[in-house]
């Protein structure tokens, strides 16, 4: 595997650290955030295959720590299905339920090709605006990002970018360069009222065309749904390669 798409995948494992309290463990890391119990990305365990011993004490290990703090237990396996497939047997026994799924993988390399009229007034944020909450996250009902966007703006290599027309925010773009030496786009949200005018092609264009000119080291993120792929497009970002991925929850019988 070429090593850009290694920087990814361990960026993918390691991308909690910015915004939740961690427990360092030999066969891996368990995230978490007893202040933020519905946030996916704030509270679960990852595992490297290489370092587990003795999978069914680990899963034990796991489940009791997330209990423990109130937070449903979960585990993203690793990018290797053939993993859960040698495995099955143990995670049903022990009462995990996997998902296993892929999705597209897009790097930021040619030019944005979006032609459109500038209305935002788009701010690189270092404080929270409520403003936010209130016009963006209220309506997509997703307070447990609001929590991780506060966490994460203290961070000097996370960015925040946010259209406002009016000085009412509209759109939202986030992203961090990681230590490891990549960029990776968390958030792309535009309040649903707004949605359909062009505004998520506005910031997106205002962005990629910011890290292009700070050199921001290999700009990746995966989209949501066939609107956000086009988008993504449109802006500069071009499929390379698909990512698989499990995710594992502790459902007791």
């Amino acid at each position: 595997m070429t090593n850009y798409k290694h920087l990814i995948l361990q960026e993918e494992n390691e991308f909690p650290r910015l915004f939740a309290d961690v427990s360092e463990r030999d066969w891996g890391v368990l995230f978490y955030r007893t202040d933020n119990k519905k946030s996916h990305d704030s509270n679960h365990a990852i595992l490297y295959p290489e370092k587990v011993a003795d999978l069914g004490m680990v899963l034990d290990e796991i489940k009791h720590f997330y209990l423990n703090k109130g937070i449903k237990p979960r585990l993203y396996l690793p990018f290797d299905a053939e993993y859960y497939q040698n495995n099955k047997t143990m995670f049903k026994q022990g009462g995990w339920d996997v998902e296993l799924y892929e999705y597209q993988i897009m790097i930021l390399k040619e030019p944005s090709s979006i032609d459109i009229s500038q209305r935002l007034n788009i701010r690189r944020l270092n404080e929270w605006d409520d403003k936010i909450t209130s016009e963006i996250y209220q309506y997509i009902e997703s307070e447990y990002e609001v929590e991780v966007d506060r966490r994460s703006l203290t961070h000097e290599n996370y960015y925040l970018f946010v259209g406002y027309i009016d000085n009412i925010p509209v759109v939202l773009v986030s992203l961090h360069i990681s230590a490891i030496g990549c960029t990776r786009f968390d958030y792309i949200e535009t309040a649903p009222k707004h949605r359909g005018k062009g505004y998520g092609r506005e910031i997106l264009h205002y962005v990629t065309n910011y890290c292009r000119q700070h050199q921001f080291p290999l700009c990746f993120q995966w989209p949501a749904n066939k609107t956000s792929a086009k988008i993504c497009y449109e802006a500069g970002f071009r499929d390379d390669f698909m990512l698989s991925v499990g995710s594992a929850v502790y459902k007791p019988k």
